[in-house]
């Protein structure tokens, strides 16, 4: 791809950086060869930008870092719901967690641990925020991901499939 970006894609790639257009559009941004190059496998990529199709400063306009690192990526959000879950394995679930590093490193430790599915209550950081994305460390790609609008609703539904479920908060009232 050698052509140059209209002023039209930069403002569209930079609206991307709102969580509700990356929910009405069903995209989010990622950035970095590393990041963009593990991603690739797991989402469908809609646009990349590279030095070589945009400058610094379109690259910085676009990005959501202060030291853009040169290459951003446009890709479709896997979308699943609770009808997803694998029954046979074990289901985290998160609900509130603020926090989109946080997010990203629960998600990071998750997948290090061999744990293949987690669920997100609506409560909880965008899973496709800019941050999270980064901070996964690519764990993103290799992690099922099942955001739920109620997830009271959506665990009386796992537990109907004979799963156990355990429950930690730090609240003690």
């Amino acid at each position: 791809m050698n052509e140059h970006l209209s002023k039209a894609q930069i403002k569209w790639v930079r609206s991307l950086q709102q969580k509700k257009t990356r929910d009405e559009l069903g995209l989010f941004v990622a950035e970095g060869d590393k990041c963009i190059n593990d991603l690739k496998g797991a989402f469908e990529l809609m646009l990349l930008v590279t030095p070589e199709n945009a400058t610094s400063t379109e690259i910085a306009q676009m990005s959501s870092l202060r030291n853009p690192q040169g290459t951003i990526a446009v890709f479709k959000k896997n979308l699943n719901d609770h009808n997803s879950i694998d029954n046979s394995q074990l289901i985290l679930a998160l609900d509130g967690i603020q926090d989109p590093g946080n997010l990203g490193t629960i998600l990071r430790t998750i997948d290090s641990v061999g744990l293949k599915q987690v669920l997100v209550s609506k409560g909880t950081a965008d899973i496709y925020n800019s941050k999270v994305i980064r901070s996964t460390m690519g764990a993103i790609f290799r992690v099922k991901i099942i955001e739920c609008d109620n997830l009271i609703e959506t665990l009386k539904q796992v537990k109907k499939h004979h799963y156990k479920v355990m429950v930690t908060s730090l609240q003690t009232d």
